[in-house]
């Protein structure tokens, strides 16, 4: 096999596990969320495909009032994927 051939097939391999990558990431299934508490405030923690993170009322608020601008970011820097986020 030619070296263009060799690249060629590596590039198409790793274009179908990016497809299956982004297909995974898209799957909200895969997230979970439990309720918690941080020095006795309220607290979620979110699990999934990536670093656990928790949140408290003041960001999840501040998120909340925040998102038409969230939308707006998350569906301009999707374009370049053309897979536009459904909310």
């Amino acid at each position: 096999m030619s070296d263009n051939q060799e690249l060629l097939k590596k590039l198409k391999e790793l274009e179908e596990e990016n497809k299956l990558l982004k297909q995974r990431q898209s799957s909200n299934s895969n997230v979970k969320v439990v309720e918690g508490d941080y020095k006795g405030r309220p607290t979620l923690t979110f699990y999934g495909p990536f670093k656990p993170f928790t949140l408290g009322i003041r960001k999840l608020q501040t998120i909340k009032e925040s998102w038409p601008e969230v939308e707006k970011f998350l569906n301009r820097h999707n374009a370049n994927d053309n897979n536009e986020i459904k909310i």
